[in-house]
């Protein structure tokens, strides 16, 4: 990890950070309904979507128009001891989530599959205007992306947008990124 990435860490994450509930409530509200309107979220059929940390864009009502709308949802595991994500299944019970790695509510069940997965719905602390994503660091999402053929998009609040981020040969960019206010 460049030294570089870790800063950029820092100061996406206290941004983040300091956007008011409200704000951030309103902002995930517009960034849920524009995920509904492009012809990647109107053709899918299977929506490998997240389950949000308390300062991410939350896509709960994201999800819930998407089950409404007759879609799959499948939400992320973490496998450790294999070092990539599992989607799971979710039906909107959040009785079938517990605690996970890196304080993610994960769905317990023993069912994973990512093969027919149309659509994936990527957090982020930063993404740039050519698309490319600042993660946490582990390396899941890239990794994971490399082995569907499903459409990628990243989510973000607009504080999170930076005209470029550096990049490594492992990253992999977003086919379109959406911000409560612009798309890329």
């Amino acid at each position: 990890m460049s030294l570089h990435k870790a800063s950029l860490r820092k100061v996406f994450r206290d941004r983040r950070g300091a956007l008011g509930t409200e704000v951030r409530a309103d902002a995930s509200r517009k960034i849920a309904e524009r995920l509904a309107l492009p012809a990647a979220y109107q053709n899918a059929r299977e929506i490998a979507a997240y389950w949000p940390l308390e300062d991410e864009v939350d896509l709960r009502p994201f999800i819930a128009l998407a089950l409404d709308a007759g879609k799959n949802i499948f939400l992320p595991r973490v496998n450790k001891a294999a070092s990539r994500l599992e989607f799971c299944p979710f039906d909107g019970r959040t009785e079938t989530l517990a605690n996970g790695p890196f304080g993610l509510l994960e769905p317990q069940t023993d069912e994973a599959t990512a093969d027919e997965i149309d659509l994936v719905i990527v957090p982020g602390l930063a993404f740039d205007l050519h698309r490319h994503r600042l993660g946490y660091g582990a390396g899941y999402y890239d990794r994971f992306l490399k082995t569907v053929e499903a459409t990628a998009i990243g989510v973000a609040f607009d504080i999170q947008t930076i005209d470029i981020l550096p990049i490594a040969e492992h990253d992999v960019a977003m086919d379109m990124v959406l911000t409560e206010s612009r798309i890329f």
